[in-house]
């Protein structure tokens, strides 16, 4: 079971990365977002990769940044008992439920 700040900041990550072509956020934005600084992110990425939600890549680019890889994304609610994921919008696809004329 994740706290609510982990599952806020899993959230952030996936709603960035689906909004910027998978680009990952890096900690100082997280941190902005939440109104905290790098240090505590850190420490909440690191708790999500030990539960096994993330996983930090290897350093790329000149900055040495460290990609966050989603493995698996946080329920945003229940229907049922039965987890249910947050979709963007831009990802839906239509759907017919019968009403037409």
């Amino acid at each position: 079971m994740l706290t609510v700040r982990q599952a806020e900041v899993l959230q952030f990550i996936i709603a960035h990365q689906w909004a910027n072509d998978n680009e990952t956020p890096g900690l100082r934005r997280v941190g902005n977002a939440f109104g905290v600084g790098q240090g505590a992110i850190a420490n909440i990425v690191s708790e999500l990769e030990a539960r096994g939600f993330v996983r930090r890549l290897a350093a790329t680019g000149k900055r040495g940044l460290r990609p966050i890889q989603v493995i698996k994304p946080v329920p945003a609610s229940t229907l049922n008992g039965e987890p249910l994921f947050a979709v963007p919008f831009h990802h839906a696809q239509p759907i017919s439920i019968g009403l037409d004329k």
